[in-house]
């Protein structure tokens, strides 16, 4: 093939692999872990690395708490086994120990963001109204250095509602690249005083695209092929 040929060839083929990458979107559902207490304070999804780590505050220091998987009919994903609290019942009873909750000792989900990814949104479970009572009420934050004593930006809060006790909540661009979220059980309306529960179900992250290094290499000898002379007839 002529040089003068391979021109034709090699811009058309630079102009698609420089074109912006489609970003790939990955949800991890924490209900499908498992059941009962995991027996450790930090679960890293081996597809992404995405981190979350239970937090309990025991007088004025932070400690880790063990995660805890449910997976029943609006009671899904990760709560936590408070190390303050009496141990945490099997999954079909006993009570909502196992969820997160505001019941004497602070409680934290911290979900750590891998290199690469941003997020697109969350989703909780077993947020209801405590059977006609006060509803359950709780925030998300978005956080830059993962100290579970102060936190940054609150993005979300979140009140039980019988009719939708699974809510999701897309985040904001302004928030996509923040390396933390903390789900924070929490009386954010001044006249209630309920023992909050709720779970975190699953998240959402999308990964952009990049070429590969092989594909990086091929469009390399194609512009090199570009400043080469022509042949001569």
């Amino acid at each position: 093939m002529k040089f003068s040929s391979l021109r034709f060839l090699v811009i058309p083929l630079a102009a698609v692999l420089l074109a912006p990458m489609t970003a790939v979107a990955t949800t991890i559902d924490f209900s499908t872990l498992g059941a009962g207490d995991t027996g450790s304070s930090t679960y890293v999804d081996p597809g992404t690395g995405l981190t979350v780590t239970g937090l309990a505050k025991d007088d004025a220091t932070w400690d880790p708490a063990n995660l805890y998987v449910r997976n029943q009919t609006n009671d899904h994903g990760f709560g936590i086994c408070n190390p303050t609290e009496a141990p945490c019942p099997g999954p079909s009873g006993g009570g909502d120990i196992n969820e997160l909750d505001n019941n004497g000792a602070q409680e934290l989900i911290r979900l750590t963001l891998p290199g690469g990814y941003e997020w697109v949104s969350v989703q909780l479970s077993s947020l209801d109204e405590n059977d006609g009572g006060s509803p359950e009420f709780g925030q998300l934050w978005a956080d830059l250095n993962g100290d579970p004593s102060s936190f940054n930006t609150l993005l979300w809060q979140f009140e039980g509602n019988d009719m939708d006790v699974e809510p999701s909540f897309l985040i904001p661009g302004s928030a996509a690249t923040a390396p933390y979220l903390f789900f924070q059980p929490f009386d954010w309306k001044t006249d209630r005083n309920t023992n909050n529960d709720f779970l975190v179900y699953g998240v959402t992250i999308r990964q952009t695209r990049v070429p590969e290094p092989v594909t990086i290499g091929v469009l390399g000898i194609g512009l090199v092929a570009l400043r080469l002379p022509r042949r001569k007839r």
